[in-house]
């Protein structure tokens, strides 16, 4: 397939953006189908045998008649607006659906307007894109935000697993920051912390903020440190456990995960002896309390 191929604009089809809206509402339907009143009982008395109604069958009496197609008036109906030039600039399109949540008419005029490269330098520098549609919309799923010890404080942690997932998809579909918001997705899979887990639960919020967000478009070296002192990480691969006193064997999962999909992969050329090795090296590395 040709760049050209690649670049050209085509019909429109669902993408990250619209399946995430979808998700969205799906979610709200079954809430409000959750609340909605029950169908009235049954009124029949116990026992009783409903009524069965019989109707003649009926058939129909067969028709020549040729069926008629209607057609529209001339200038009934509206002509769709023409595309704009610049979507179809080399660059605009292949750009948009690789590095946002997908194109939209307000990201390809950006695209459009300013270049490929000058967009994407803009995104990098995500901090001086305003975004007060995020602020104002996440608002909303409190439990997204807020230290291990608040959201202890506050009760209802299961609402860290509705809240959190929530609020990371709106941001992906209302953010003027779609280069971030798309890298954080990014290294939320990579250095991925299950915010169903019991334990690492209600330090995922402060995961989100201070560790995946804070380093996304940052040093690699950094983002891994700081996974790696956070509590949503040392808990969830049971770190903050791990001990080699007094004759104690240490904890593999952290070492193992390290190696094997944090840093060097899979094929990376280590042993099973590396990984006890670096899991007697984080033996001891844990929180000072719990959290």
């Amino acid at each position: 397939m040709s760049t050209a191929e690649l670049d050209e604009p085509r019909e429109a089809t669902p993408n990250r953006r619209s399946a995430l809206l979808g998700g969205l509402a799906a979610g709200a339907a079954a809430l409000a189908s959750a609340c909605a009143p029950g169908a009235p009982a049954e009124s029949a008395a116990a026992g009783a045998r409903p009524a069965r109604l019989r109707t003649a069958p009926t058939t129909a009496a067969p028709t020549t008649a040729v069926p008629t197609t209607a057609v529209p008036p001339t200038g009934s109906v509206a002509s769709l607006p023409a595309w704009p030039a610049t979507w179809a600039t080399p660059g605009v399109w292949h750009v948009a659906k690789r590095l946002t949540f997908g194109p939209t008419p307000a990201v390809l005029a950006q695209i459009g307007a300013l270049g490929a490269t000058a967009w994407i330098d803009s995104q990098l520098n995500h901090l001086s894109i305003a975004d007060p549609a995020v602020a104002d919309a996440t608002s909303f799923y409190e439990w997204s935000r807020g230290s291990a010890a608040q959201i202890t404080a506050r009760g209802q942690e299961w609402r860290v697993v509705v809240d959190l997932p929530l609020s990371t998809a709106l941001r992906a579909v209302i953010s003027e920051r779609q280069l971030f918001e798309r890298t954080v997705g990014f290294w939320w899979d990579h250095l991925n912390v299950d915010v169903n887990n019991d334990a690492a639960r209600n330090h995922c919020p402060t995961y989100d903020s201070d560790v995946i967000r804070t380093h996304a478009l940052g040093k690699f070296s950094d983002l891994l440190a700081a996974a790696a002192k956070s509590g949503a990480m040392l808990n969830y691969l049971d770190q903050s456990t791990s001990r080699a006193d007094r004759g104690r064997v240490p904890n593999e999962n952290y070492a193992r995960e390290l190696m094997e999909l944090h840093t060097v992969g899979v094929n990376g050329g280590y042993s099973e002896a590396d990984v006890v090795a670096v899991s007697y090296l984080f033996s001891g590395w844990t929180l000072t309390d719990k959290w």
